[in-house]
Parts: structure tokens; C-alpha cells; sequence
């Protein structure tokens, strides 16, 4: 013997469903971005650890949070970044190219980056190419005047790699999980 929900009993309770599950999706991407993404750490001096919050940057990935209905089914809501570089922050990455790839090291390195045209080549002040002998990467370094006794200072504006391993550092599984039980409650009410 089969039983089997009325269709028109079905189609009611996913109707009142529906919009508890856009609410509570609406929580989680206001959780990532005023929550997770707000812890991140400023400035690109050190190094992240796997695992740790994104570097909070521009606000790019923060402002790329979306919600939004699954095509095709009303039932489901998307949350996450359609960007790639959501991506890359949540799982890593290794990229390994032919050419030396441009990494800049300093807030005025990127800002300099974000300007049509721009390259490390035509960064406004002169920079000198060191190799570092143990990782096999280029520095392009400001070497500067400063202070009293004019003591020579340098700056690492850019990095020159063959290779780049970008490490995970989640936000949305994170997210997800302190988040959950607020969803549940969501969808309960």
C-alpha cells in the first residue's frame, strides 16, 4: 500500500515556506557581510595563514555577496559570490604560469594596479629587481632616503613568481555554520 502527500497540500506548505527560506538566506548574507567579512585583517605587510578571514581590501568580495533564487526552482536560494575571487578565498588555489605574474605587496602598489594601463613597469618611482635565492621570485623594490641621517630604507612594492600557491581562507562554510541555527529559527517562526 503507497501513501502520498496531496499535491495541493504540498504546493501550500512549500508557498509558506518559500518566503521564510528567502528571509533566512537574507540573514545569512547579512551575517558574511557585516560579521565575516568585517573580521577580516587589513593591510597586505603580513602573511595570512590558512584558514584565516580574507584580507578586507577594497570591499570587493564583501560587496559581491549574493542571494538569489535557484533558476528554475523556486524552492532553492543561492548564497555566495559569483566572482572568482569568492572562490579562490574559499577553497585556494595554485597557478603556475610561463610568464612572471605581478603581485603587489603595498596598499600603493594595488591602487596603482586598479588605474587603465597601469603596470609595475610604469609604477610613478624607480624600482630595482632583486632575486631571492631561496623561493626563486623577484623582488621590485623602492629604495628610499629617509630620516636624519639620510639612512637608505627599502620598500617591496611588487612580487615577480612563476608560481602562486594562495592558500583557503573561508568565509562561507564559516559563515554557514555560525549561522545555521538563526536559519533553523528563521524557517521555524
Amino acid at each position: 500500500m503507497e501513501f502520498e502527500v496531496d499535491p495541493a497540500f504540498k504546493d501550500n506548505l512549500l508557498a509558506k515556506a518559500r518566503p521564510r527560506l528567502k528571509r533566512a538566506c537574507a540573514g545569512l548574507v547579512t551575517y558574511i557581510k557585516t560579521v565575516t567579512l568585517s573580521k577580516g585583517r587589513r593591510g597586505q605587510g603580513d602573511v595570512l595563514t590558512e584558514g584565516m578571514p580574507p584580507y578586507l581590501g577594497v570591499g570587493q568580495l564583501r560587496n559581491s555577496v549574493i542571494q538569489r533564487e535557484k533558476e528554475g526552482d523556486p524552492n532553492t536560494q543561492q548564497v555566495g559570490s559569483p566572482t572568482l575571487q569568492g572562490r579562490i578565498q574559499e577553497k585556494g588555489v595554485n597557478i603556475t604560469s610561463g610568464k612572471l605574474m605581478t603581485i603587489p605587496r603595498t596598499d600603493e602598489a594595488i591602487r596603482h594596479l586598479q588605474k587603465p594601463g597601469a603596470t609595475a613597469r610604469t609604477f610613478p618611482r624607480p624600482l630595482v629587481m632583486i632575486p631571492s635565492r631561496r623561493s626563486g621570485v623577484f623582488y621590485l623594490v623602492e629604495k628610499r632616503r629617509s630620516g636624519k641621517r639620510n639612512a637608505a630604507r627599502t620598500e617591496i612594492h611588487f612580487i615577480l613568481a612563476h608560481h602562486v600557491h594562495i592558500p583557503p581562507h573561508p568565509w562561507l562554510i564559516p559563515s554557514l555554520h555560525a549561522y545555521g541555527p538563526q536559519m533553523l529559527q528563521t524557517m521555524s517562526e
